[in-house]
């Protein structure tokens, strides 16, 4: 066989084993708004403002409390909510999120109980990595944001760049391993 089909052939193996990726649909919102994306909110609102991470968008979660009679104050929540199919190949959902003044995130991945995934904290863009170690391949699941206030002000939650990712991923290894004996089977060649 000649080393040109032998490279071929390794090529068309790699690329056989890496079955269509799934993704999170528009996870970085450079649509300019929810697509693929459902929110839930009472008072509050939601909306794609330019800034990012990684583009020209941003997710922003607007939950606004109100106060009422007696001093008292009735916070309000917001959700950004996604399902998606969980893929063999992904060990982790990462996400960049980060707070304004006194807002509060909660992420939380196919549960509400017992408590939040990972609580989102940060003031200054911060990327998030949540296991998916848990999950049945192929299972349905959901990422849910969750905002919530503590006060009147600017209490909004900003996330961009919600993506599956493996590290390293497979295909590239598989990639790099094929083109690597397909190096190997030629430099054979001129030795013999």
């Amino acid at each position: 066989m000649e080393m040109r089909q032998i490279g071929w052939m390794c090529v068309l193996v790699a690329l056989l084993a890496c079955p269509a990726r799934a993704k999170i649909i528009n996870g970085s919102f450079e649509t300019g708004d929810f697509t693929g994306w459902r929110t839930e909110a009472l008072h509050g609102w939601a909306d794609v403002v330019p800034g990012g991470t990684d583009g020209d968008w941003v997710a922003r979660l607007n939950p606004r409390g109100y106060y009422i009679g007696g001093g008292g104050f009735l916070p309000d929540e917001i959700v950004l909510v996604q399902d998606f199919v969980v893929p063999a190949w992904a060990a982790f959902l990462l996400f960049d999120a980060w707070v304004e003044e006194h807002g509060i995130g909660e992420v939380y991945l196919g549960h509400f109980m017992p408590g939040p995934d990972v609580r989102v904290d940060s003031s200054s863009p911060k990327t998030y990595a949540i296991s998916l170690e848990q999950l049945q391949p192929g299972s349905e699941t959901w990422i849910s944001f969750l905002a919530k206030d503590t006060d009147t002000g600017e209490n909004a939650v900003l996330i961009d760049n919600v993506r599956l990712a493996e590290i390293p991923e497979v295909c590239t290894v598989l990639m790099f391993l094929s083109g690597c004996s397909a190096v190997a089977a030629r430099a054979a060649r001129r030795v013999l």
